[in-house]
């Protein structure tokens, strides 16, 4: 198809790339420095696209974790947004504001939360990730122009070419190919190494926040990784140890 001019480029090269990442999570990856990814993010407007990244780096979750979230799992602690969607956060939240929760049970092909969904969670634990003064603002104004959803589940990120459909993970590397083309992130046929794909986001999320905590602990309980020892720790003090830790050192992206 490629050959004949039906398409500009071979589709599977995207689908070999995410294989090979599946194969080697923690491949040797391009290096890209804060004040980079802060340049890189000043180019991206589009409230979706700017919310999407955002989240993916400053929480270091999945793609498909990231297309899962529902309203429920957002307290933005924000009369309005609560009032529009009338969706009180889960009960797992309680009074920790401005917090979102990422669940390990939503599996592709499964109903979960009235929905059946097109993406896996592969976290091992669920996990309470503090928003910061940033990801709120961006969220906020995501949430502000959210088409409707078709679904019950309220997925808080929606297609706006696919009009009020839940995202999925093809969707989101999609939209972020056009953009890592442009910075020069992106070459057709590269392996992970080279391309900055949404996987390459929670690797920045865990090198940086290990490098500025010092603190594994930490990161593991925010990536969701299974450890005793962070569930006994962290999940019985998080406000005292998660959140601030987390908000003294989570890096600013938006300049």
């Amino acid at each position: 198809m490629s050959n004949v001019g039906l398409l500009n480029s071979n589709p599977m090269l995207l689908v070999v790339e995410e294989l090979t990442e599946s194969i080697d999570p923690n491949p040797i990856r391009r290096d890209i420095s804060l004040k980079s990814m802060q340049e890189f993010l000043k180019n991206i407007s589009h409230p979706l696209d700017r919310a999407i990244i955002v989240t993916l780096l400053k929480t270091g979750m999945r793609v498909g974790e990231l297309c899962n979230l529902d309203l429920r799992d957002l307290n933005l602690v924000d009369q309005d947004v609560t009032f529009t969607y009338k969706i009180k956060p889960r009960g797992a939240l309680g009074d920790r504001s401005k917090t979102l929760y990422i669940s390990k049970e939503p599996a592709r092909g499964e109903i979960y939360n009235g929905e059946v969904r097109t993406a896996s969670n592969k976290r091992k634990r669920d996990t309470i990730v503090p928003i910061d003064n940033e990801l709120y603002h961006t969220l906020k104004v995501w949430l502000s122009i959210r088409p409707d959803s078709n679904s019950l589940a309220e997925p808080v990120f929606l297609s706006t070419s696919k009009w009020g459909h839940r995202i999925t993970p093809s969707i989101v590397r999609s939209r972020l190919l056009e953009y890592t083309k442009t910075a020069g992130w992106h070459s057709p046929g590269a392996g992970a190494e080279e391309n900055v794909t949404p996987h390459y986001f929670r690797h920045f999320f865990t090198t940086n926040l290990r490098n500025e905590t010092g603190d594994r602990g930490i990161v593991k309980y925010l990536r969701g990784d299974v450890a005793d020892d962070v569930i006994e720790t962290y999940t019985h003090n998080w406000g005292n140890s998660v959140r601030t830790v987390y908000e003294k050192n989570i890096y600013s992206l938006l300049i």
